[in-house]
C-alpha cells in the first residue's frame, strides 16, 4: 500500500478530515489534478529521499527536489512556449567529418 492509498483509506474511514501533501506536490505540482482525473500513471512520485527537500530545510538552504528540478524555481524556469515561428538549422558533424574539415583548412 503506497502513501496515497493509506491517505485515501484514512480519509474515507473518517480517521482524518484533511490530508497534507507537502512532498508529493513538490515532486509533481499537478499531483492532485492527476489523481482527480484518474491519471495515476502520470504522477511523478516523491521517492522519499529526504535529501533535497527535508535536508535542505534543515540546513536553511533553498528547497530542492530530486525528481523535480523546477520545484521552488517555477518563476525563473517557467515554460514559455514559442509564439513566433523560427528557422532552425541543425548542423551535425561526425568526428570524421570534423577531422576532414580541419585538415582542409
Amino acid at each position: 500500500m503506497d502513501n496515497f492509498d493509506m491517505a485515501l483509506e484514512a480519509f474515507e474511514n473518517g480517521d482524518c478530515d484533511i490530508i497534507s501533501l507537502g512532498r508529493p506536490v513538490l515532486a509533481d505540482l499537478d499531483y492532485v489534478n492527476k489523481l482527480r482525473t484518474n491519471r495515476y500513471c502520470e504522477v511523478r512520485p516523491c521517492i522519499s529521499c529526504q535529501g533535497a527537500c527535508m535536508g535542505r530545510i534543515q540546513e536553511f538552504s533553498m528547497i530542492n527536489c530530486v525528481v523535480n528540478p523546477q520545484a521552488a524555481r517555477e518563476r525563473v524556469t517557467r515554460y514559455e512556449p514559442i509564439t513566433k515561428a523560427k528557422k532552425v538549422a541543425n548542423i551535425m558533424y561526425s568526428i570524421w567529418d570534423a577531422f576532414e574539415v580541419a585538415n582542409h583548412i
